[in-house]
């Protein structure tokens, strides 16, 4: 079995789990949440980065290969947006930046995480996660600014997190602000 999820699962899986959160409008609702914007209650994320704006986050190049194929996308389900802008760099390497909207969604996923994934790691003072190996790429996935989901795979585990290193993580942790 892969260690990457289906990117119409992994969707689906948090869009169910914002939904089960609850309407705070309704009653017997969830209460409202604070977000990255300052974190008071009931300030809104500012909007998802537009799919080919986030395609600006992705390197010219990664060691010395060129940024070819880029490729953005939009989704939303159940109102959640989610955009996201990947490239390849040679044949065997991989990165996509996706803006995943409401820091809600990163929290879950970032719970996700810590309950059963492989062990957390630290890229650049920002959460990460490695995965991967014996005849299956290597991946390493980086959360910025609790709302940004950086993907490096290839091949080989230090292509892939020099790949996730070469993104403006801090950079792309303050436009979500």
């Amino acid at each position: 079995m892969s260690g990457r999820m289906p990117r119409p699962t992994l969707v689906a899986t948090l869009a169910l789990a914002l939904a089960a959160c609850g309407d705070p409008a309704a009653p017997g609702g969830a209460a409202p949440s604070s977000s990255a914007a300052g974190g008071a209650v009931g300030v809104e994320a500012p909007p998802v980065l537009d799919a080919s704006a986030l395609g600006a986050w992705l390197p010219a190049s990664v060691g010395m290969q060129p940024r070819q194929a880029v490729r953005d996308t939009a989704d939303a389900a159940l109102g959640a947006e989610i955009s996201r802008a990947s490239a390849t760099y040679g044949p065997d390497l991989s990165l996509s930046v996706t803006d995943l909207g409401t820091a809600d969604m990163a929290e879950m996923m970032g719970y996700g995480w810590a309950l059963g994934g492989p062990p957390p790691l630290d890229v650049d003072g920002h959460p990460a996660q490695a995965s991967g190996g014996v005849g299956r790429p290597h991946t390493v996935r980086v959360l910025a600014g609790r709302r940004f989901l950086v993907e490096a795979e290839s091949p080989d585990a230090a292509a892939a997190e020099a790949a996730a290193r070469a993104v403006d993580l801090d950079g792309l942790a303050r436009a979500g602000r």
